[in-house]
């Protein structure tokens, strides 16, 4: 498998511990989710903010750390899924210097549904451009845990 030297960077840096981190604190306001947090039409199953932090397991962002301004930038962020836990959209949002990433999974709404208990790394792609130069500020918001409070993880880019 053909490796781009940014996710081996990032690789390395989360084993160094400056790629993975904790999540921001305080807890991220629903209110700013760009899409609700809702039930499907056949009330099987709930579209939600996905999880980025659980049971010591925590997001990767894998993004350069310089980018050249108006240019298209590639990069991957990892979210915890498993089970019955499925990926679903995932959001960009771009504003001046500050980019916000809003991954979505589905969970099922019957609390009797039997599901395997593993855990599943999934990793999405995601592209954005900065139209400024500077320091920018790439945020991936997401759950700790299945269902739990809503945190951030954050990465600093420069744009140049």
């Amino acid at each position: 498998m053909n490796k781009s030297p940014t996710l081996i960077v990032a690789a390395v840096a989360c084993a160094l511990g400056s790629a993975c981190s904790s999540p921001s604190e305080p807890s991220v306001d629903v209110s700013e989710l760009p899409l609700a947090e809702r039930v499907s039409a056949d009330g099987k199953s709930l579209r939600q903010v996905a999880a980025l932090f659980l049971n010591g397991d925590s997001v990767t962002i894998a993004v350069p750390s310089r980018v050249r301004v108006g240019s298209a930038v590639d990069a991957y962020v990892t979210t915890l899924g498993g089970g019955c836990v499925s990926v679903d959209t995932t959001v960009t949002v771009v504003d001046g210097l500050r980019g916000s990433v809003y991954p979505y999974q589905r969970v099922p709404t019957d609390l009797n549904t039997i599901c395997t208990a593993d855990l599943r790394y999934d990793r999405r792609a995601i592209r954005f451009v900065f139209q400024s130069a500077g320091v920018a500020t790439l945020r991936v918001v997401g759950r700790a845990g299945s269902g739990g409070r809503l945190v951030s993880f954050e990465r600093r880019i420069t744009v140049e």
